[in-house]
């Protein structure tokens, strides 16, 4: 079966569309790039505007597949338990789903730190500890005939992002591939004001695994989608799949 997020353009909604740009969902919806419509919308569950009721009329009203974004490690979690953390993140899609209702189709994990033993833990749980992680639990990859083995969002279709120019020695996205997430490295540097990074670069390095530290670590072609720069000077023409990076830099929302 194929990912949800495969052939779609996607985006993190770091504004709430209601004050954000004029006439909020409705003109994101009317945007294209390349002729291709934005189809998935991630948004920040701490915020106060991410209701029920908000994600009911994003998919009825203008049919966006509706996504959450965390970033572990990056909302003021440094130096917390790493299985507590994705024990929390999970409780905002229960929240967000309480009436019985699916309605968080897909989750983005935005990791914010380069500390190897934090992220296997938060991916995985911790078998000294006993505990879940966000994909598996007891430090074992998600197995559904092993019940022990599944962490809170086991079977969440999901994408790992995380910044450009890593490695297996700075991130452990090959792990997460292996949980069935996409593995999506930005291609633009931090300030994200400056220019296009490579992604024949992340490409050599997750995908075609030229990484010495790591032999026989990789992320299958299926399994990666580039994070792009929303600015319109800074996006590759002719993307049509990937997730752009963020609303409030998406320069067509304000013309």
């Amino acid at each position: 079966m194929s990912h949800i997020l495969k052939n779609k353009l996607s985006i993190d909604v770091d504004v709430n569309p209601a004050t954000g740009w004029p006439n909020g969902l409705t003109k994101l919806a009317q945007v294209r790039i390349d002729l291709q419509p934005i189809s998935v919308t991630f948004y920040d569950p701490r915020q106060n505007w991410v209701t029920p009721a908000f994600l009911d009329a994003a998919k009825s009203q203008h049919g966006f597949i509706n996504g959450l974004r965390f970033v572990p490690n990056g909302w003021g979690d440094t130096a917390r338990d790493a299985s507590v953390v994705a024990r929390e993140y999970s409780d905002h899609i229960t929240r967000l789903e309480s009436d019985g209702k699916r309605r968080i189709e897909v989750v983005e994990w935005d990791v914010e730190t380069k500390n190897i033993a934090w992220q296997t833990e938060f991916l995985l749980g911790s078998a000294a500890k006993g505990t879940k992680g966000i994909r598996g639990a007891r430090g074992l990859f998600p197995n559904p005939s092993n019940p022990a083995s599944l962490g809170y969002r086991w079977g969440r279709p999901g994408v790992w992002t995380m910044e450009g120019r890593q490695s297996t020695a700075t991130s452990v996205a090959h792990l997460a591939a292996k949980t069935g997430l996409l593995i999506g490295p930005q291609v633009y540097p931090g300030a994200m004001n400056t220019n296009q990074w490579s992604l024949w670069y992340e490409i050599r390095t997750w995908v075609l695994n030229t990484n010495p530290d790591r032999p026989g670590a990789f992320v299958p072609l299926a399994q990666f989608i580039p994070y792009i720069d929303a600015a319109a000077q800074y996006r590759l023409a002719g993307d049509i799949e990937g997730v752009l990076f963020a609303t409030s830099r998406l320069t067509e929302l304000y013309s």
